[in-house]
């Protein structure tokens, strides 16, 4: 979706959208997790909390004005779940169809 001249409410209603809605969402690992580790960081992503997520993403917005919904969704999701994982290097990748 084009970046048109949208208030930042706006703009983190639709990332939030993405983040929900995606058809594909995945967290992107290094090859020592456990497996319970993993399962653990996919229902963390499941279940991410609105509020957790608003605060990050207002933040990155702040900085980033004209950054992507897409991108302003992946990035706000990550630190939430890498904060709950006590972790830093987890990403996420959301795809498809919202």
């Amino acid at each position: 979706m084009a970046r048109r001249n949208r208030s930042k409410k706006e703009t983190l209603e639709i990332a939030w959208d993405i983040a929900m809605n995606s058809m594909t969402r995945k967290i992107n690992f290094n090859s020592t997790e456990s497996v319970v580790f993993i399962e653990t960081a996919n229902r963390e992503f499941r279940d991410i909390d609105r509020e957790d997520w608003w605060r990050e993403a207002e933040r990155i917005f702040s900085t980033r004005p004209s950054i992507s919904y897409q991108n302003l969704a992946e990035e706000a999701a990550a630190l939430v779940i890498n904060k709950k994982m006590n972790v830093d290097y987890l990403t996420v990748y959301l795809g498809g169809d919202t």
